[in-house]
C-alpha cells in the first residue's frame, strides 16, 4: 500500500492532479493544499487507505483489513464465497478486488496483464447498481488510474461500464436483465454480488472458462427464491469440501470497526423481535434462515434416519410416487410394518420413458412383493409430450402394445386445499409417541434425497415479508420426494399380512378391452 503522502507535494491542487510552481504559492498555501488533497483522497480515494495502519477515521482509528476480508484477499482459490451479515463489508471487500485487478496491484495473488475484463453483478441497477455499487466504487478507485483521469471521464452511463486508462474495466449488470445479456466475451473476474440466480451464475462461469478466471459471491442470504435457494445447497457442498478450488468465508459484522457500539447495538435491535428470528440469522449473524420456514422441523438425522436394512419379510411393501415427463420422477419404496411404522428403505430421482422407469422401479424391487403403488391423480391427464397418452398409461402399458405389463398406480388427490392436511399428517408420523418415544416414520440412510428435501422443504413466502409474512403452502424446490411421502400418508398406509395383498387390479371395458380404472 502507497502511503497517504505519496505523491503529494506542496503544489498538488484540490481534485485537479496538477503541480503548482512553488514560487506562485506561500508555505501557507502549500500546506493547504496538502491538506485539501489529503480530504480528497480520504473522500475519493480509499484504496491507498485499504488495508493500512494509516489513519482513516476522524478519531484517528485505521482503514485496516477486517480478520474475515484478509482472509479472504489472501485466498488463492478460483472461487471465494463470502456469507456474511448486513453491513459486515463485503461490498468494500469486492470493490478493492476489482481495483487490484484493475491495476495489476493485488498484494497477495498474481492477476492478469492488464487490460483486464471484468464484470459486477447485483440485484438490480437501481438499488443495487446505482445506489451501492457505484458510491462504493467513487469512494475507492483512485483517479490517476481512470481514463481521462477522472470519474466523469471513466465512467459511461449509457452502457454502465468504468474504464481505467490501462484498458481495463468493469461492466454493471443486474439479475433483473434476460439470462442472454450475460453471454458474450469472456472476463478475467466477476463478482456475483447478493444472491444470484443460478441460470445467470451458469452464464457467469461459463465466461470465465477461457481465460480461467475468477470469481467472487459475496451474499446476506435472505430472501431466497426458487431461483437462488440452490446457494443452500452449494454452500453446503462447499462446507463438505466437495466443490473443487472454492472457499467460502464468514463476514462477521462484529468485526466492522467502522461502526461505534451504539451503531451495532441499534441495528441488531431493529431485527431482533419475534417473528423475525429467520430475518436476524441472515442479516445479523449472516447464517442461512432456512429452520425458521422449515415445514418439517420435527425431522432430525438422531431421531428418524436409521442404518440401512433390508425390507423385512413380514413388511407391506408399497412405492409411492410423483411422476413426471420433463423433469426427474421421484419414488420413494416403504415399507410397513405391523405396528404401523413407516421405513423408506429404498428411493428413485431418476428422468426418463415410462417404460424405462418402470424398469428402474422394477429392478430396485428386486423379487418384493409389491403391495400398492400410490401417486396423485395428475397422472391421468392427458399429455402432449406422450402423444395424447397419460402417464397411468405409460406405467401400466409402457410398451404401448396393450399387455400392461407395467404397474398398476392408485392415485389420490392432489388439490392445493389438501396439501396442508397432507402436511400435519406427515408431521403426526415424525411427532414422538407419547409413551415410547419414538416416531412412526424412520427413513435409512441410503436415502440421502430423502433426507436431504426432509431438511430444505420451506414454506413459501412473499417478496414483503416483514408485511405480510408466509404463504399458506410450500416453497415449490426440494419437494418432489416430500409429494410422494405425503400423498402415501394421506392415503393411509396400513400393514397387510402376507397373501392378502391389497394392491387393485385394472378394471377393463368389456367392449373394447382397454383399462378405463
Amino acid at each position: 500500500m502507497e502511503p497517504v503522502e505519496a505523491g503529494l507535494t506542496a503544489g498538488v491542487l484540490a481534485g485537479g492532479g496538477q503541480d503548482l510552481p512553488q514560487h506562485r504559492a506561500t508555505k501557507l498555501e502549500q500546506l493547504g493544499l496538502v491538506r485539501v488533497e489529503k480530504q480528497r483522497r480520504r473522500i475519493e480515494e480509499q484504496i491507498r487507505f485499504y488495508g493500512t495502519d494509516l489513519p482513516f477515521f476522524s478519531d484517528g482509528r485505521s482503514m485496516s483489513f477486517f480478520v474475515h476480508q484478509e482472509k479472504g484477499h489472501r485466498s488463492l482459490a478460483k472461487t471465494r464465497v463470502c456469507i456474511g451479515s448486513n453491513r459486515s463489508g463485503k461490498t468494500t471487500f469486492e470493490v478493492a478486488e476489482m481495483c487490484w485487478y484493475a491495476t495489476r496491484t493485488h498484494p497477495f495473488r498474481k492477476t492478469p496483464r492488464p487490460p483486464v475484463r471484468m464484470r459486477f453483478c447485483c440485484t438490480d441497477f437501481r438499488n443495487g447498481i446505482e445506489k451501492v455499487a457505484i458510491p462504493k466504487f467513487q469512494e475507492f478507485v483512485r483517479r490517476e488510474d481512470l481514463k481521462g483521469g477522472s470519474w466523469e471521464t471513466a465512467y459511461s452511463k449509457d452502457n454502465y461500464t468504468l474504464y481505467w486508462r490501462n484498458g481495463s474495466f468493469v461492466e454493471f449488470m443486474s439479475y433483473d436483465q434476460d439470462v442472454t445479456k450475460f453471454g458474450g466475451a469472456s472476463r478475467h473476474l466477476i463478482i456475483d454480488d447478493e444472491p444470484v440466480p443460478i441460470e445467470i451464475h451458469m452464464e457467469n462461469e461459463a465466461r470465465l472458462a477461457d481465460v480461467g478466471g475468477d470469481l467472487i459471491m459475496a451474499f446476506t442470504p435472505v430472501d431466497l427464491d426458487a431461483r437462488t435457494a440452490w446457494l443452500f445447497d452449494f454452500w453446503q457442498q462447499i462446507s463438505r469440501g466437495e466443490v473443487k478450488d472454492t472457499e467460502w468465508f464468514f463476514f462477521d459484522i462484529e468485526a466492522n470497526t467502522a461502526w461505534t457500539p451504539e451503531q451495532l447495538t441499534s441495528f441488531k435491535d431493529k431485527y431482533n423481535r419475534p417473528g423475525l428470528e429467520d430475518v436476524y440469522a441472515a442479516r445479523v449473524l449472516g447464517k442461512f434462515p432456512r429452520l425458521a420456514g422449515v415445514i418439517y422441523k420435527q425431522f432430525s438425522i438422531a431421531k428418524h434416519v436409521i442404518p440401512w436394512r433390508a425390507p423385512e419379510e413380514d413388511w407391506t411393501i408399497e412405492i409411492w410416487a410423483d411422476p413426471h415427463t420433463r423433469k426427474a420422477t421421484a419414488a420413494v419404496y416403504v415399507g410397513i410394518d405391523r405396528e404401523g411404522n413407516l421405513y423408506v428403505w429404498d428411493e428413485l430421482l431418476e428422468v426418463g420413458t415410462g417404460k424405462s422407469i418402470i424398469e428402474k422401479i422394477r429392478l430396485k424391487l428386486g423379487k418384493r412383493e409389491l403391495n400398492r403403488a400410490l401417486s396423485d391423480n395428475a397422472i391421468k391427464a392427458k399429455n402432449e409430450v406422450l402423444g395424447g397418452r397419460s402417464i397411468w398409461d405409460e406405467f401400466l402399458d409402457p410398451d404401448g402394445n396393450g399387455s400392461d405389463r407395467g404397474i398398476y398406480f392408485e392415485t389420490v388427490s392432489s388439490q392445493e386445499k389438501e396439501v396442508l392436511t397432507g402436511i400435519r399428517q406427515v408431521q403426526e408420523y415424525l411427532g414422538l409417541d407419547a409413551v415410547y418415544q419414538k416416531p412412526k416414520l424412520f427413513v435409512m440412510d441410503n436415502c440421502t434425497q430423502t433426507i436431504h428435501q426432509f431438511q430444505n422443504y420451506v414454506w413459501d413466502d412473499y417478496k414483503r415479508k416483514l408485511e405480510m409474512g408466509l404463504k399458506e403452502k410450500p416453497k415449490k424446490i426440494n419437494d418432489d420426494l416430500m409429494d410422494c411421502i405425503r400423498y402415501g400418508i394421506m392415503a393411509g398406509p396400513r400393514h397387510v399380512k402376507r397373501g392378502h395383498a391389497m394392491i387393485a387390479e385394472p378394471v377393463y371395458d368389456e367392449q373394447t378391452g382397454y383399462v378405463i380404472g
